[in-house]
């Protein structure tokens, strides 16, 4: 039987597709609150950067997320699905008008998606459960449509919106400067705790609750990154869409206690899961992207540190990413590029982009040495045969270029051949006399024990992402 989540459970970063990881592991009825921001079909890739030495960004880059959708198989399958549920019958009426109208295509994909999510993220909530959902104005209203649908108009509390300000090129318009999030219950009985939320009077008016005035549906005192740059907090996430602490810790406040449990299905950069922590609420975070599980669980490592208890034990555990050879596997045969950037990540290398035409590189390892920023090329591969025509190939590859070196990961153990290959192309010597060996081989066996490449200390990603326009 497989293993689900409760209200006992530790707290949860998990990798893997929303949909279902909350079919498969959480029970019905055990969330106290979804406080999410999924996708919102922009339309767009977003990717990140790697910094230079000199402080500049360099042409290297990585997928984090795809927002990009498209009418598929898997739209289609998913459709199909609904169509057949035995309720939501008002949910199906609104999807084949959406598709009558907009025809089959990325919107009504996502507004599939997004459909069938919430019917899991129904089902997940107690009966006293409440839902947040940050959406683009652009597709709040389709948003809202949905949701009334799955959880009932009679449920719908507020459409908050978050405003804030900043410097806008709009010149045939008004300058778009909110978002909507809109809020959801279960069921009537869902709490709202209002005095948990109270903000200050505003200057000359009447002081009649000590904890001060209700806070109303429109947030104007909670800047966005944009317009808090400089920010402990804006420069440890720099994300496209991310969401300032206060503003989540505001939503979860409202309609939980301490202890209660808290999901995200899409963690993002992981605010939901941080706010959550530091407000003593128990958590579960969710996402398709190992980039962002990476980076969620690198922003509770430095934002949470003080509350983190004295032993230095850990406050969560990561879930669903490989944890022995047969799981990696099992990614390889599902997903080849995700298991590579999986191997690239743990070993704290950059994927590529790119995932054809690469020349067979996968991403490569920066680092430092006397004060010059040098490259190590990774090729990552799950391949049972021809192994060691392919590290050949990457011996070729950092011969013929501009880098130090070469990392081969290997789901099959190493032969002597190969040991043998990569132990004849020399050293790496950096400044300080240190001999590295040029070409390293490290299998899947060796990252599942946590096993580093043998260079200097890697030049770490910054958080920083990239709208790619398709």
């Amino acid at each position: 039987m497989e293993q689900k989540l409760g209200e006992k459970e530790k707290n949860k970063l998990i990798y893997g597709d929303s949909l279902n990881v909350m079919r498969k592991y959480i029970r019905s009825g055990t969330i106290d609150a979804i406080i999410t921001d999924p996708p919102w079909n922009e339309k767009k890739m977003f990717n990140i950067t790697v910094k230079e030495s000199n402080g500049e960004n360099s042409m290297a880059q990585m997928r984090a997320y795809d927002d990009t959708w498209s009418w598929s198989g898997y739209a289609e399958k998913k459709y199909d699905e609904i169509m057949n549920m035995q309720s939501y019958s008002k949910l199906k009426d609104l999807l084949t008008a959406l598709i009558s109208i907009y025809g089959k295509c990325g919107f009504t994909a996502y507004m599939i998606w997004i459909s069938i999510n919430f019917v899991e993220c129904k089902r997940v909530l107690k009966d006293t459960g409440s839902i947040y959902v940050h959406c683009d104005p652009k597709i709040s209203s389709q948003i809202y449509l949905i949701m009334e649908q799955v959880f009932g108009r009679n449920n719908f509390r507020n459409s908050i919106s978050w405003c804030y300000k900043g410097a806008s090129e709009a010149k045939m318009c008004f300058p778009r400067k909110h978002d909507i999030i809109l809020f959801f219950s279960k069921s009537p009985k869902a709490p709202f705790y209002c005095d948990s939320i109270r903000v200050p009077y505003k200057k000359g008016v009447k002081e009649s609750n000590p904890l001060g005035t209700k806070c109303l549906d429109w947030f104007s005192d909670i800047p966005s990154f944009m317009n808090a740059s400089r920010s402990r907090e804006y420069c440890l996430v720099k994300s496209r869409t991310k969401k300032p602490l206060k503003l989540v810790k505001r939503l979860i406040q409202s309609v939980t206690n301490v202890g209660d449990l808290v999901l995200d299905p899409f963690v993002g950069s992981g605010t939901t899961v941080l706010a959550s922590e530091i407000l003593g609420r128990k958590w579960i975070g969710i996402d398709v992207s190992y980039f962002q599980i990476r980076k969620t669980m690198d922003r509770i490592r430095l934002e949470s540190s003080d509350i983190i208890n004295v032993e230095g034990n850990k406050i969560y555990e990561v879930f669903g990413e490989p944890e022995s050879i047969e799981a990696a596997k099992h990614l390889a045969k599902k997903n080849r590029h995700k298991f590579g950037d999986w191997c690239i990540l743990k070993i704290g290398g950059t994927p590529n982009i790119k995932k054809s035409g690469d020349g067979g590189v996968d991403g490569d390892y920066r680092f430092i040495d006397d004060k010059e920023y040098k490259k190590v090329k990774i090729q990552a591969t799950s391949l049972q045969s021809g192994l060691a025509t392919k590290l050949r190939d990457l011996c070729g590859i950092v011969d013929g270029e501009n880098v130090v070196g070469g990392i081969f990961i290997t789901l099959k153990e190493p032969s002597k051949q190969m040991i043998t290959e990569a132990s004849s192309h020399g050293f790496y010597v950096d400044k300080f006399g240190t001999h590295y060996p040029k070409i390293q081989i490290i299998s899947v066996k060796d990252i599942l024990n946590h096993k580093k490449p043998n260079f200097p200390t890697c030049v770490h990603i910054e958080d920083k992402l990239v709208e790619t326009w398709f």
